[in-house]
């Protein structure tokens, strides 16, 4: 139960659920439901604990489901450094359920919001609006979560440059990577931000207006973490990122760190690099060999000037905001700040 949320769904949904409530009811390191309620905060919302607490829970589910779908995906057992929930000894003993765990029956789950918040607690007069937002949200998380997968086939190389080949056109890399990476992973912090800003009565976008003020934070805040993640991605180790270090070259994705090293690379190293790309299966000696090449180019280090320029603009938006209570305010620069010095 959350807050006055009862479950009433499937027994998958039910263990779904629990570890749903688990996550948002726990300190952890899951930041959407946290994000969604310094907004409600920062605004003046005048939402309860318990309120605050289904109104994170919402928006932290979306998020789960997904790292469930994006797992199945990509095959991962484990994420950083702990089993993936469809391997987890979580399900042992419900062998019907972890054969429901499949690509279709895991994208149908994400509608398993919607139903907590028609349920819940929170105030009649923001349901639809808060269902609504959330219903909008996941559309465009599909769409990235796509674009992501499908990021290696758009490679086109052609001599010593590479585009990416969309839909019958072509886009820059660095442009069509913020595209994909504000719907992959900004799109959720959008819907947070969004909801706590319906929480305390902001409902419509509008120039400068609190809506649209925390949602441009949270554009930000989207980009920052996608851009950390693909240096962490290079620069740590196995033990270190708790996964596969180096996924991105394995699996021949345009991260940011591999555009901007096929940019600042020519000859050799432009060469070998796309060779490591493109390959199947690299093997370890040309994938230490790629690392060295981005971290030789520059490409880390424009990475990490990336990172902090979203860093910069997202405590920029905050200086616009009408927050009433400085301690919601520092939270929001403290959230940004460690997301940007985690990959430092």
């Amino acid at each position: 139960m959350v807050g006055d949320y009862v479950i009433n769904s499937s027994s998958l949904s039910e263990k779904m659920d629990e570890r749903i409530i688990d996550i948002s009811t726990a300190p952890s390191k899951h930041a959407r439901d946290i994000y969604t309620v310094l907004w409600s905060r920062a605004l003046d919302s005048n939402y309860s604990d318990n309120q605050h607490v289904t109104l994170g829970a919402s928006n932290q589910s979306h998020h789960n489901i997904s790292v469930i779908l994006d797992d199945l995906q990509d095959g991962d057992e484990t994420r950083r450094g702990v089993t993936t929930f469809h391997n987890s000894d979580f399900l042992d003993g419900f062998d019907d359920m972890r054969e429901e765990l499949t690509m279709n029956e895991v994208t149908k789950m994400m509608s398993m919001p919607y139903a907590m918040i028609p349920r819940s607690n929170l105030p009649e007069r923001d349901k639809s609006y808060l269902t609504e937002n959330l219903a909008t949200s996941v559309g465009y998380l599909v769409n990235g979560q796509t674009e992501d997968l499908a990021g290696p086939s758009m490679l086109d190389f052609r001599d010593e440059e590479v585009v990416i080949a969309y839909n019958g056109s072509e886009k820059a890399p660095v442009p069509w990577y913020e595209g994909m990476a504000d719907l992959k992973t900004g799109t959720l912090f959008k819907a947070g931000a969004r909801s706590g800003a319906i929480s305390a009565g902001h409902r419509e976008k509008d120039d400068n207006n609190e809506y649209q003020l925390a949602e441009d934070h949270a554009y930000h805040l989207g980009l920052l973490l996608q851009v950390t993640d693909d240096i962490l991605d290079v620069t740590q180790t196995d033990e270190e990122l708790g996964k596969d270090a180096l996924s991105d070259l394995v699996e021949g994705k345009p991260a940011i760190t591999v555009i901007y090293g096929l940019e600042n690379t020519e000859d050799y190293e432009w060469r070998r690099l796309r060779e490591v790309v493109e390959a199947e299966e690299p093997n370890a000696q040309n994938l230490e060999e790629a690392r060295d090449i981005l971290i030789d180019s520059g490409a880390v280090d424009d990475a990490y000037d990336l990172a902090k320029e979203h860093r910069d603009s997202a405590n920029d938006v905050l200086d616009k905001v009408g927050i009433e209570y400085p301690e919601w305010e520092e939270d929001l620069r403290k959230l940004s700040g460690m997301v940007y010095e985690r990959s430092r």
